[in-house]
């Protein structure tokens, strides 16, 4: 996003009932989560020298997201689409542990 290829719309923050994404530790739970749709941004370009490198290390981040525990679930809508958005992600929000940015 700092470098103008993406850029985020964020909707939230939403409760979303704990079992929809694990067992909560009661029953009555409740977990809040910010849902974030990525869009292209005005500097998207495909065929630009070193792009696939930055979308490799876009995937690497998210992976190392969701292993810490900030996000719930991430992923890109098909490269091929040609519309604007051009990814999804659940943050956990409210958790014991304050993202690292």
């Amino acid at each position: 996003m700092k470098a103008g290829r993406l850029s985020a719309e964020v909707h939230g923050p939403w409760l979303i009932d704990g079992n929809a994404i694990h067992p909560p530790a009661t029953p009555e739970s409740m977990e809040q989560y910010s849902l974030v749709l990525m869009k292209r941004g005005d500097k998207w370009n495909p065929d630009a020298p070193g792009f696939m490198d930055v979308i490799k290390q876009h995937h690497a981040f998210i992976e190392q997201m969701t292993a810490q525990g900030y996000m719930a679930i991430a992923g890109p809508f098909p490269f091929g689409d040609q519309g604007e958005l051009r990814g999804v992600a659940i943050f956990r929000v409210g958790w014991s542990r304050p993202l690292p940015w």
